[in-house]
C-alpha cells in the first residue's frame, strides 16, 4: 500500500508484520525496515511517502535505499 504523504508508519493492533519502503518526492528509496513487527512504531522524518508491503518483500524485490523506483501503467 502506498501512502501519501507520510514520513511515519505505526503497526498498532496489527496481528502481523510488515516491511517499510521510506521514499522522497523523486521515489528513491531513503530507508528500509524489514519484519517491522505488532505495536510498533517507525518514522523517516525526509520522507515523502510509504510503501507498506508484506514481509520478505524488500529482500524478494532486492529493494534498497538509493534505488530509484518507477512505476508503469499496462
Amino acid at each position: 500500500m502506498l501512502i501519501e504523504p507520510c514520513g511515519a508508519v505505526h503497526t498498532f493492533a496489527m496481528r502481523y508484520p510488515i516491511d517499510v519502503v521510506y521514499l522522497d518526492r523523486a521515489w528513491t528509496i531513503l530507508k528500509c525496515v524489514e519484519s517491522l513487527l505488532p505495536w510498533r512504531v517507525s518514522a523517516c522524518p525526509k520522507a515523502h511517502a510509504t510503501l507498506e508491503l508484506a514481509v520478505g518483500a524488500i529482500k524478494g524485490l532486492g529493494l534498497s535505499p538509493q534505488l530509484r523506483l518507477t512505476w508503469q501503467i499496462r
